[in-house]
């Protein structure tokens, strides 16, 4: 498959499939945090969540700053990149291994595929096409993105609010 065949409607369908397929996992991931925040769940691993959630935010950012800035995006992409995925992975070694049920290890398991295709497929368009054609989507197109953007929001809003 050539990549310059790829269409900006698959690019954007994908994204926006895998966006709610981390939404959903996420929430109820979210759900499960909450849960034990009532009996167990220690400061640190809250701290670690919190450190995901910053360089995924800026991560983003760079992603859409492709549109306009590529080459300017790509150095604050890669690092927000690896500074979340090894938080994320610190947070699987030292707190998710030790008490997560096998229902948790899948919905991070779900997470983690999801984002990172997603990731991928974002800067594939956003910095080898600056996202070409995307101003030629469909409005549902458009409406979708800002339902996942928003569900996304709420659940990070929720997940910063958590307290020990």
């Amino acid at each position: 498959m050539d990549l310059n065949t790829i269409t900006p409607n698959f690019y954007a369908t994908s994204i926006i499939s895998l966006y709610f397929i981390f939404a959903i996992a996420w929430w109820f991931d979210s759900k499960i945090h909450h849960q034990l925040l009532k009996n167990e769940q220690h400061a640190l691993e809250l701290q670690t969540h919190r450190l995901i959630l910053l360089p995924s935010i800026f991560m983003e950012l760079s992603l859409v700053a492709m549109y306009w800035f590529p080459w300017h995006a790509l150095p604050f992409f890669i690092a927000a990149y690896l500074t979340r995925t090894i938080q994320e992975g610190i947070d699987e070694a030292k707190w998710h291994t030790v008490r997560c049920s096998q229902f948790e290890s899948t919905l991070h398991l779900i997470m983690w595929i999801s984002v990172h295709a997603k990731t991928v497929l974002m800067f594939m368009w956003g910095f080898f096409w600056q996202y070409s054609g995307v101003t030629e989507l469909s409005v549902l197109h458009y409406i979708l993105f800002g339902l996942v953007l928003l569900l996304n929001s709420i659940i990070a809003f929720r997940e910063l609010k958590l307290r020990p």
